[in-house]
């Protein structure tokens, strides 16, 4: 009886999430992502400021409303660009500025390249 309780509750789960396809895959090193075709994108392992490691798809929080359209994945580092023509980079590596923010500090989450407002619209990364 519990088996079917269990079964239920997970089937009702299932039912209440929004099903989407997936657009594109990146992985580069020890780090995956996953682009849906909402914009959305979801990546594994995340490493927190704290050091605690998630081991399962997140979906990345942006600063900005935007629907990602396109990412390239270097190594421990990821640029992405949206359906409105900004760009996002994060990642641990950016000992030479990988990231494009004007310094070599590690960014935790995606953060906007101001550098790009004034030069047009960026419709992909690769």
């Amino acid at each position: 009886r519990s088996t079917q309780s269990r079964s239920s509750a997970a089937s009702d789960v299932y039912k209440r999430q929004p099903m989407t396809k997936i657009s594109q895959i990146k992985a580069k090193e020890d780090k995956s992502f996953i682009l849906t075709d909402n914009g959305r994108v979801y990546s594994w392992p995340i490493v927190r400021p704290s050091g605690e490691i998630i081991e399962r798809p997140v979906e990345l929080v942006f600063p900005i409303p935007v629907k990602i359209n396109c990412i390239s994945a270097g190594h421990n580092f990821v640029v992405m660009s949206s359906s409105n023509g900004k760009m996002f980079s994060f990642g641990m590596s950016n000992q030479r500025g990988q990231l494009g923010l004007g310094d070599t500090n590690p960014r935790y989450v995606p953060t906007l390249i101001e550098s790009f407002r004034s030069e047009g619209h960026v419709t992909t990364v690769s």
